[in-house]
C-alpha cells in the first residue's frame, strides 16, 4: 500500500475507542468482543496514520499490520479471555473490569528472568531508577517522558510499561544520573534510549537527555530505539519540531574533532542568500565540500501560505544553449543525490511558508544526471524525506530523448516539462546545440508516447527569442509535429538577452498559436533582479550577506514583500486564447 504524504494531526485511538472505529464495524461482533477483552488487560494504542494508511482493511484479520497492532484473542490464556469477555458482555462497571485485569497482569510475569532486580545497576549503594545494564558495554535508559509509543505492538514484552502500574515501570527523569553512571563505568561505550519510544518526546526534552552524554569521552554511540519511522513518519517531516529533531544533537566542536577520523558527514555550505525585491524570491548560493558552487531558488506561490524550491541538478551544464548563462559555464560535474536533497532541506528550513513542491530547473540538465535526480526526487516525496507529493515535483529537460522514453517507461509520478523552443531542426541546433542530437520529430514521438502513457497533457516549454523563433513557421511547425498531442505550452521570455520580446511580439505569437487549440501560458520567471530567473543561474555572487540569526540562534528567512509587490509582474498583459480541444 502507498501512504499519502499529506500532513495530518496526530490522533490516538485506545481501547475506549474500539467500538467507534469505523473500519471495525463490519467485523464479527464476537471477534470485536475478544479484542475488547484483550485490550482491557494488555495495552492497546494506535494512531490515525496506522489506521488509515498501513492496514489493508479488505484483508482482516489476516493483514499483518492489523495483527501487529490490534489485540488478538491468542494473547490471553483461554480462561482469562473468557472471564474478561463475560465481564465486558455483562456491562460490568469499569472498576470491576480493571480489578480483574490487574489480577491477570500480575500472573503474567511482567518482568521475567528477574530483570527488575538482576539488571538494575547501583550507584552509591542505591539502585539506579530507569536503567538496565544487561551487557558490559551497553546501558539501556528509559526516559520518563518516553514511556509510551505512537502505536503499541502486540508482541511487546514491555507491556508492563504501559498499563499504569507504577511499580512495574522502568523510568527516570534524571539525565544527570545517567551521565554520572556512564562516566563511572569506562567499559560502557554505548547508551540505548528505549522504552516505550523516546521519539514521542519533543525535541527539546530529548535534547536534554542526549546532549549531556556528548562530553563522555569513552562513549562511542548513542542509539534511540524507535518505531516512529513506520508508525508516525510525520515525526520527521511535518511535526512542529521535526526540523529541530533532524539537527539533534548540537554536537560540540571537541566531539566533532574526536569523530572526524571515524566518519564524514558532508553538508552544503550556504554562501549567501539574496532576495529579489520585486517578486520576493530568494536565491541561495551553496558550496559543496569540493568547492563547487550551485544554486537553489525559493519561489513564493500565488497561495499566500505556499512556496516551491527550484533545484540544480549539475554544476554548470554541457548543453550550451545560446540563451542560458549556465551553459556558458560548461559542465563541471553532476550533483549527488545528497546535495540536491540537502539544498532542498536547507531552503525549506529557512522558508516562512510551507514548501509544497520542488522543480529541477536550476543549473544543469536533469536527464543527463538521471539516476541521481530520480533518487533525489524519491527522497523528496517520501514521508520521511521531503514529504512532497510526487505530482508537485517537476523535472525539466531540454529534450534528451532516450531519458524521456526511460522516464515514461518507468512510470514515475513526477511532472515533466520539455523545452522544445523551435520546430526547425537547424534553428533548434543553433539555439540549443547540446540537445540537437535528436531531431524535433524524434522528440515529438517521445512526447506523443509520454502523453499516451500518462493520459494527460504534455507541458512544452518555449523560450521566446524575438526575431528568431516567434514566427508563423514555428506555429505551423507545432501543429505539424504535435497537433495530435494534448499540450500545454509555456512561453518563457528570454532573460538577460537583448533579444527579449516585447509585449506586442508576445501577443502576436500567441495569436499565431491559437489554431493549435492548446492552452498557452506565459510562465513568469522569478528573480530577474538577482540573476535567479530561467537561464540566468551562473553561481553569481552578490554582496548581500547570509540572513542574520535571531538572538535565540534560529536563522531568519528574508522578510517577504507584500502580495502586491510579489506578483505585480506576474500577470500577463496579453490575452490567452481559450482552448478548443477537450482534455486535461
Amino acid at each position: 500500500m502507498t501512504a499519502t504524504l499529506q500532513s495530518r494531526p496526530f490522533r490516538i485511538i485506545t481501547q475506549l475507542d474500539i467500538s467507534r472505529i469505523p473500519q471495525l464495524q463490519h467485523l464479527d461482533p464476537d471477534f470485536v468482543l475478544s479484542m475488547k477483552a484483550v485490550a482491557s488487560v494488555l495495552p492497546f494504542r494506535v494512531n490515525n496514520y496506522v489506521l488509515e494508511e498501513l492496514i489493508d482493511w479488505s484483508n482482516i484479520p489476516a493483514d499483518p499490520i492489523f495483527q501487529l497492532v490490534f489485540p488478538q484473542p491468542g494473547m490471553l490464556h483461554p480462561q482469562d479471555l473468557a472471564s474478561m469477555r463475560a465481564l465486558i458482555a455483562s456491562g460490568a462497571p469499569r472498576p470491576r473490569i480493571l480489578e480483574a485485569a490487574r489480577e491477570i497482569q500480575h500472573r503474567m510475569n511482567p518482568h521475567p528472568a528477574g530483570q527488575k532486580q538482576l539488571n538494575v545497576p547501583e550507584m552509591d549503594g542505591e539502585p539506579v531508577a530507569g536503567m538496565q545494564h544487561k551487557y558490559r558495554e551497553t546501558v539501556l535508559f528509559f526516559p520518563q517522558a518516553g514511556q509510551t509509543c505512537h502505536a503499541y505492538c502486540t508482541y511487546c514484552f514491555r507491556w508492563a510499561q504501559f498499563v499504569g502500574i507504577e511499580d512495574l515501570k522502568f523510568a527516570s527523569g534524571s539525565p544527570q544520573t545517567l551521565v554520572r553512571y556512564v562516566e563511572q563505568h569506562p567499559e560502557v561505550t554505548s547508551v540505548l534510549f528505549t522504552g516505550g519510544d523516546p521519539l514521542v518526546m519533543n525535541s527539546k526534552v530529548l535534547r536534554q537527555y542526549v546532549e549531556p552524554l556528548l562530553g563522555v569521552k569513552h562513549l562511542l554511540s548513542i542509539r534511540i530505539g524507535t518505531k516512529s519511522v513506520a508508525y508516525w513518519p510525520y515525526r520527521f517531516v511535518n511535526d512542529p519540531d521535526s526540523d529541530d529533531l533532524l539537527t539533534l544533537p548540537r554536537v560540540p566542536k571537541a566531539v566533532l574533532a574526536r569523530v572526524a577520523d571515524t566518519f564524514r558527514l558532508d553538508r552544503l555550505e550556504r554562501v549567501e542568500s539574496v532576495r529579489d525585491e520585486v517578486d520576493g524570491s530568494v536565491k541561495h548560493l551553496f558550496r559543496s565540500p569540493d568547492g563547487a558552487l550551485h544554486e537553489a531558488v525559493w519561489i513564493p506561490l500565488l497561495r499566500p501560505d505556499a512556496a516551491t524550491v527550484c533545484l540544480s541538478s549539475q554544476v554548470g551544464c554541457s548543453l550550451d544553449c545560446s540563451f542560458c548563462a549556465t551553459g556558458r559555464l560548461g559542465l563541471r560535474r553532476n550533483l549527488h543525490t545528497w546535495e540536491m536533497v540537502d539544498a532542498f532541506l536547507q531552503v525549506r528550513r529557512l522558508s516562512s511558508r510551507r514548501v509544497t513542491g520542488a522543480v529541477f530547473m536550476g543549473q544543469g540538465e536533469p536527464f543527463l544526471n538521471y539516476d541521481q535526480v530520480i533518487a533525489a526526487a524519491e527522497v523528496l516525496r517520501h514521508p520521511c524525506g521531503g514529504g512532497v507529493s510526487g505530482k508537485a515535483i517537476t523535472l525539466s529537460t531540454a529534450g534528451i530523448v532516450p531519458a524521456i522514453r526511460r522516464f515514461t517507461a518507468e512510470g514515475h509520478p513526477y511532472r515533466l516539462i520539455v523545452s522544445l523552443t523551435s520546430t526547425v531542426r537547424e534553428r533548434r541546433a543553433s539555439l540549443m546545440p547540446g540537445a540537437s542530437r535528436w531531431s524535433p520529430e524524434e522528440l515529438a514521438d517521445a512526447l506523443r508516447a509520454h502523453a499516451r502513457a500518462r493520459g494527460e497533457r504534455v507541458t512544452v516549454a518555449w523560450v521566446c527569442v524575438a526575431g528568431v523563433n516567434m514566427g508563423e513557421d514555428e506555429a505551423l511547425g507545432l501543429r505539424r509535429l504535435l497537433g495530435d498531442v494534448p499540450l500545454r505550452l509555456n512561453l518563457i521570455e528570454v532573460n538577460a538577452d537583448p533579444r527579449r520580446p516585447s509585449e506586442a511580439q508576445l501577443q502576436a505569437f500567441v495569436d499565431l498559436l491559437s489554431p493549435l487549440g492548446s492552452p498557452v501560458v506565459r510562465r513568469y520567471s522569478v528573480g530577474r533582479e538577482k540573476h535567479s530567473a530561467c537561464g540566468m543561474l551562473a553561481a553569481t555572487r552578490f554582496s548581500a550577506a547570509v540572513p542574520a540569526r535571531d538572538p535565540g540562534g534560529e536563522e531568519r528567512a528574508p522578510a517577504e514583500p507584500s502580495a502586491s509587490t510579489t506578483f505585480r509582474r506576474f500577470l500577463p498583459s496579453f490575452s490567452v486564447p481559450r482552448p478548443t480541444r477537450s482534455g486535461t
